[in-house]
């Protein structure tokens, strides 16, 4: 069973103390103040490993490198399938899902 938080912005985000339970963030590209990039990696400065999957109705500006070196498994477009979206979900928490 999945556990769903979410979150107005990204600094609600990243003020929460859940980060470490979480296997997987779903985060929109394109958001006020911080960008999903900037959330990203502020959220790899802390040392928190989950997966990142980004959603988005515009194109990525972020390079493909900077998007894999931040742990970006997945940048997909709106609209996004239920089916598309819940197969990146299961690729990103499988691994954890031994140790729950």
């Amino acid at each position: 069973m999945m556990k769903v938080r979410d979150f107005n912005s990204g600094s609600a985000l990243l003020d929460s103390d859940a980060l470490e339970r979480c296997d997987c963030f779903i985060v929109d590209y394109q958001m006020p103040g911080m960008n999903g990039i900037e959330v990203v990696e502020a959220l790899r400065s802390r040392g928190v490993e989950g997966a990142a999957i980004f959603v988005s109705a515009l194109a990525i500006s972020a390079s493909e490198d900077r998007l894999r070196q931040a742990g970006v498994i997945a940048a997909l477009m709106k609209p996004v399938t239920e089916a598309e979206l819940m197969g990146w979900i299961e690729r990103a928490v499988e691994p954890s899902l031994a140790h729950h």
